[in-house]
């Protein structure tokens, strides 16, 4: 299992960094709430309806957990992961699928934290006030580190130096998840 996480608040760079290490041949999987929504799930908008929230969660849940079972023999960036999808169904007041309630601890090798940027932008997909997304900042820490997981802080910097800063940092902790087909790559 070499699976690692980009992890924080709606707005705090998580996409683009996913995009920058898959620009330097890294291993990526991109947010599956977006890509759902992106592709029409709920009418191409974010549900807004409890009923329609429970079902839009349970199916990100799911999907979710199969992306993260397809690499489970090779290492692979995700933009958000499992515990993400838990924190927003307790956010949201909807239920989490309690035949994975058990997936979430151990599950991830190493969890990146994006910190807040200065500047918070919605969008069509990211509609969160910057108040609402730093309170799931905040719970999203408050949850990964409950289920025993060491989070690794990525400062608020210019979007290169904080791909510069995960690929470092991955560097550093090579010895921890040894795989030959994950090489690192300083360019």
């Amino acid at each position: 299992m070499k699976r690692l996480v980009l992890t924080g608040g709606p707005g705090v760079g998580k996409t683009t960094i996913i995009e920058l290490l898959r620009a330097r041949g890294y291993e990526v999987v991109g947010e599956t709430a977006r890509a759902l929504i992106e592709a029409g799930h709920s009418g191409g908008n974010y549900p807004t309806r409890q009923k329609q929230m429970a079902e839009f969660q349970r199916a990100l849940a799911w999907q979710q957990f199969e992306l993260e079972e397809n690499f489970s023999n090779r290492a692979a960036f995700f933009d958000r992961s499992l515990v993400d999808v838990f924190v927003f169904c307790a956010h949201y007041k909807v239920p989490f699928p309690t035949e994975l309630q058990d997936k979430l601890a151990k599950r991830y090798d190493l969890v990146f934290n994006l910190e807040p940027l200065s500047v918070y932008c919605n969008d069509a997909v990211r509609t969160e006030s910057a108040s609402v997304a730093r309170e799931i900042h905040e719970r999203l820490i408050a949850t990964y580190q409950q289920l025993g997981y060491a989070l690794v802080s990525v400062p608020p910097l210019a979007p290169a130096a904080r791909a510069d800063f995960i690929v470092n940092h991955l560097a550093l902790s090579k010895s921890k998840i040894e795989d030959s087909q994950f090489e690192i790559s300083f360019e």
